[in-house]
């Protein structure tokens, strides 16, 4: 097809070997101090990798971060944010903890679009769940596609991986 997807990290800075039309920037934490010499150098990493996005491209930002916030902002990319945060784009309301997963209502500026069903567990994935939300609708994804997706998503192997 016509799109690449690509999960990428800091470590090593090799996310700056891509040029992504489309980018998420789920957080900005410390970690891979082998690679980062302090909290500064992690955010001026991710700052460049921001601005590898071209203005007519755009980031998909969790609104929880600040750090993220920061590191987006300075690109020239157009920002869409996600998180719990009133003021995000795309959120997350009615966060139910099932057996078989996490269930949400999915918002769009204060709009409900439908209810997410994830197979995965825990808060981490409903924000994941957001990104990717927002990243597809920003491909041209109807609700309906992505909300149908995501149902059928079975995660990574590895990740809580039933063995039996």
């Amino acid at each position: 097809g016509d799109l690449l997807v690509v999960e990428s990290c800091e470590f090593q800075r090799s996310f700056l070997d891509f040029q992504p039309q489309c980018a998420a920037i789920l957080n900005v934490e410390p970690d891979h101090f082998d690679c980062f010499a302090d909290e500064k150098s992690l955010e001026d990493a991710f700052s460049d990798f921001a601005n590898r996005v071209p203005s007519s491209g755009v980031i998909v930002v969790s609104g929880d971060s600040d750090a993220a916030m920061r590191c987006a902002s300075r690109s020239l990319a157009r920002l869409v944010t996600f998180g719990s945060r009133s003021d995000c784009e795309w959120q997350a309301a009615n966060i139910r903890h099932t057996a078989e997963g996490v269930h949400f209502e999915l918002h769009r500026g204060g709009r409900s679009l439908g209810q997410i069903e994830l197979s995965q567990f825990g808060d981490h994935n409903v924000s994941n769940g957001l990104a990717a939300c927002a990243v597809c609708s920003e491909l041209g994804l109807s609700a309906a596609e992505i909300i149908a997706s995501l149902r059928t998503y079975p995660g990574l192997r590895r990740r809580f991986e039933v063995i039996s």
